[in-house]
């Protein structure tokens, strides 16, 4: 699959059902297929006027606090931002694309935001999730790395989301959709801005690229 592209969300890859826990030796349980927490953009919380505009600097400190939080719950690790990426850099920033994770979102803004990695930094991921080790990770199988990964788009994207409504464009969010493959390629939404950001986390490159859309 050379590559391949990846074009939103859909249905979500892997075969388990809704609201099943996993859970990990290291005491972290985390449901499955749930839409995300609820926040700002909610029914429970009322639109309020936008106070920015959409700007690439509102955009990276959204999703670099987004992923840094869940790397520091899910991941125990730190994650940094190394700096921006552009589309035609993606494959020097993180040259193995091989699990790509994607969460949209809908409402005064539109959107999506893909976490791309290599095998090796979401096998390890998974591991430091679950506490297992990498020879436990693979003897499970395909279907625990998607639900893990599914759960780090999720977390991450809600983080994101919420930032987002709290400068007054609430939105909601979709599934998340977990591909894996070779060299796999997010295909860009038409008329959105585009923002790749590439970070590191435990020596480990991965990129978020978020796409958005103002209606």
């Amino acid at each position: 699959m050379r590559g391949r592209e990846v074009r939103g969300p859909g249905q979500r890859w892997g075969g388990a059902g809704r609201g099943e826990t996993i859970a990990g030796s290291g005491g972290i349980s985390f449901k499955r297929g749930r839409i995300g927490p609820i926040g700002r953009g909610d029914a429970l919380f009322p639109p309020m006027p936008a106070t920015q505009q959409i700007t690439d600097p509102l955009v990276q400190d959204a999703i670099t606090n987004a992923v840094r939080n869940v790397c520091r719950v899910l991941v125990k690790k730190e994650a940094r931002l190394v700096g921006r990426v552009s589309a035609e850099d993606i494959a020097t920033a993180v040259p193995h694309i091989q699990v790509m994770g994607n969460v949209g979102f809908v409402g005064e803004i539109d959107g999506i935001v893909y976490l791309c990695m290599s095998d090796a930094y979401a096998a390890y991921a998974v591991g430091e999730i679950l506490g297992m080790s990498p020879a436990e990770v693979e003897f499970e199988g395909p279907e625990v790395l998607k639900d893990a990964i599914g759960e780090v788009t999720n977390m991450t994207v809600g983080g994101f989301k919420n930032a987002l409504c709290d400068v007054g464009f609430p939105c909601k969010l979709t599934l998340p959709t977990i591909v894996r493959g070779q060299n796999l390629k997010a295909g860009a939404i038409k008329g959105a801005s585009r923002h790749i950001f590439l970070f590191e986390c435990s020596g480990h490159p991965f990129l978020a690229d978020i796409q958005v859309k103002v209606e």
